[in-house]
């Protein structure tokens, strides 16, 4: 039996001290989490329409793979 749970929003929401404190909490290798503390932190979107660009740094939520 196999079960699925989407919650809508989850993965747009976390926030960057959850992730890197459950890594900790997981004993994973201190040099991976400092590589991903500085993705994290240092990720921007940006958007372009006629001609207007508007980069925003990221400051919640995690990139994800959106089939539509």
């Amino acid at each position: 039996m196999t079960s699925f749970c989407d919650v809508v929003g989850a993965f747009d929401a976390i926030s960057y001290p959850a992730i890197l404190n459950a890594f900790k909490a997981r004993n994973f290798d201190p040099l991976y989490i400092s590589w991903y503390k500085y993705y994290l932190y240092n990720r921007q979107v940006t958007i372009e329409h006629k001609g207007i660009r508007v980069a925003r740094r990221c400051i919640t939520g995690v990139p994800q793979d959106r089939k539509s």
